[in-house]
């Protein structure tokens, strides 16, 4: 099941901080902290990229297209291409796999971006995916 964005632009919280799982982002010092092994863990995070983190955040899950992340980010109509939200995507995917998040941005191909926010798990597992469906089991 995949759900798209509708929100409207005044649905979008530009300020404060944003949980989700293990990322709390602060919009006011584009600071991004990970709960990870028991301490937090800071990343400086650059405004562009910290509007789009911000809005995956609010509603994990649902996926973004381009021109959804591009009208929320840019609101004033500077212009901007879908290539400059990819250049973005890619510099949030290459902080994010430093705070041990590397599969936290999913691309949906054709449809957009969306956060997959892991789950807290043993050390030995896996983060789970709300979007995973177990396997039913083999009729014996």
């Amino acid at each position: 099941m995949v759900r798209r964005s509708s929100a409207r632009l005044d649905d979008v919280r530009w300020s404060g901080v944003v949980r989700a799982g293990p990322i709390a982002l602060d919009l006011d010092r584009f600071t991004m902290t990970v709960q990870h092994s028991g301490r937090r863990v800071p990343f400086g995070i650059g405004p562009t990229v910290a509007r789009i983190l911000s809005q995956l955040m609010q509603r994990p899950g649902t996926v973004f297209s381009r021109e959804d992340l591009l009208a929320r980010t840019w609101p004033d109509g500077n212009t901007v291409t879908s290539r400059t939200v990819d250049q973005n995507i890619r510099r949030l995917r290459t902080t994010l796999d430093k705070a041990g998040l590397a599969d936290c941005v999913r691309t949906v191909a054709g449809e957009g971006y969306s956060l997959v926010v892991p789950m807290p798990t043993r050390p030995d597992q896996r983060p789970v995916d709300p979007q995973d469906r177990p396997t039913p089991p083999e009729p014996s």
